[in-house]
């Protein structure tokens, strides 16, 4: 195919786009590189948000998983409706999940998700 041109111009061609925040390719929604933005985005949303006071000697717990629901959950389930999730991918946002609730409730290694799920109101990933 030659490349197309507008005003003279060679328009650089890609196999992927990012629409509405998804990638999608010829072949339809690449799931590899959504699930390398959601974990992205999710760790991202919460280095912002540890800077911003949410760690053991910051922010009152209650405050903190308020926080994680609304700036830090919402990453990593964007788009997960439109794809078919893979148990380890589901693991992995666990994994994402549990680490940063036990940095807001303040919790100890040894604490069980279920009770970390349950102290925030949260369900796992997988559900």
């Amino acid at each position: 195919m030659p490349p197309l041109r507008l005003a003279g111009q060679e328009l650089q061609t890609t196999d992927t786009i990012i629409y509405l925040g998804v990638p999608v390719s010829t072949a339809g929604i690449n799931t590899d590189e959504w699930a390398r933005r959601a974990k992205r985005r999710a760790k991202a949303a919460a280095a912002n948000l540890r800077r911003l006071g949410l760690h053991r000697r910051g922010l009152k717990w209650q405050q903190g998983v308020f926080l994680y629901k609304i700036f830090v959950r919402p990453c990593m389930e964007y788009g997960l409706a439109l794809i078919p999730p893979t148990k380890t991918l589901l693991a992995e946002l666990d994994l994402i999940q549990i680490s940063v609730l036990r940095k807001v409730t303040r919790s100890y290694a040894s604490t069980s998700h279920g009770v970390l799920l349950r102290l925030a109101g949260c369900t796992d990933m997988c559900k």
